[in-house]
């Protein structure tokens, strides 16, 4: 009998390599960690849940990994949301207490990752899609498959917060998909008075980012990114931007009504959100 053809989502989805591997890792049930937590949210609320130790209490409770590891991923992640003012709700909250076990894993000790990483992919290969070994260059990219009004942009900020106390970057940049993005981008991270945000080019030219803080954001779309200026438009060259380790994360939007948190074999434009982070010889 031949093999049944999947399109769009449903291939996605059997390729969610990261996702999986990652709760491996942690030693968590998905859909058991799904159930517990919404069972907390629905007699809670997000605030308490996140506020009163509630949601780990509920993770762990279906967790048969290290409770210490998770214990400080949970820290992490509700000093995140507190530095954005975000109270997530249970899919945003398991969203992110993965993201913070990618950058904790990518950043401890990148090489021994990558082999668990591979280990468990040959162990537990996805059905009916071929996904390639990992390699180095991949744990430079994550990534958020979520329904849309799932709320992407809150977990974005939470993940901002997340990367700048992990390491000293030269610049945090967010990507959008278009300039009215950038605006409504630029504005919503001012609301949260928790960086200087720099918007291009309704803000300045590309020499006046050479001025801004460290800890600045700027915000700007994908069609403004060059190698080299070429032509009359608005073009920012990537020499403009300082070289050396940078975070940047690009939104986009995806038209689904599951709003459970998936996590991409590797983040490529046709995912709703995305991280990367730049070794040192790399553009920005």
């Amino acid at each position: 009998m031949p093999a049944v053809k999947r399109y769009g989502h449903a291939r996605l989805k059997a390729a969610l390599v990261l996702r999986d591997a990652l709760a491996a890792e942690l030693g968590v049930d998905l859909v058991r960690a799904m159930k517990a937590l919404r069972n907390v949210e629905e007699a809670l609320g997000a605030t308490h849940g996140l506020a009163d130790g509630k949601y780990l209490e509920a993770i762990a409770s279906v967790c048969h990994g290290e409770a210490a590891h998770l214990s400080a991923l949970d820290a992490e992640v509700r000093q995140a949301c507190g530095r954005v003012d975000f109270a997530p709700r249970y899919a945003q909250y398991l969203a992110l207490m993965q993201f913070a076990h990618w950058v904790d894993a990518s950043l401890a000790d990148a090489p021994a990752f990558l082999s668990r990483l591979n280990d468990w992919l040959e162990a537990h290969p996805p059905k009916g899609e071929e996904v390639k070994p990992f390699v180095e260059a991949d744990l430079q990219l994550a990534a958020f498959w979520m329904a849309t009004a799932a709320g992407k942009t809150h977990v974005l900020h939470a993940c901002l917060a997340l990367l700048e106390r992990r390491r000293n970057w030269d610049r945090l940049i967010v990507i959008t998909p278009s300039e009215a993005l950038t605006r409504q981008h630029a504005e919503k991270l001012r609301g949260l008075s928790a960086w200087e945000v720099f918007a291009y080019p309704m803000d300045g030219d590309a020499s006046a980012m050479g001025c801004l803080p460290p800890d600045a954001v700027i915000v700007l779309d994908i069609n403004k990114l060059a190698t080299e200026k070429k032509g009359d438009g608005i073009t920012v060259p990537t020499s403009a931007l300082p070289t050396g380790a940078t975070s940047s994360l690009s939104t986009r939007v995806t038209r689904d009504r599951n709003p459970r948190p998936a996590y991409g074999r590797r983040s490529r434009p046709t995912l709703p959100a995305s991280m990367r982070r730049q070794r040192p010889s790399a553009a920005c």
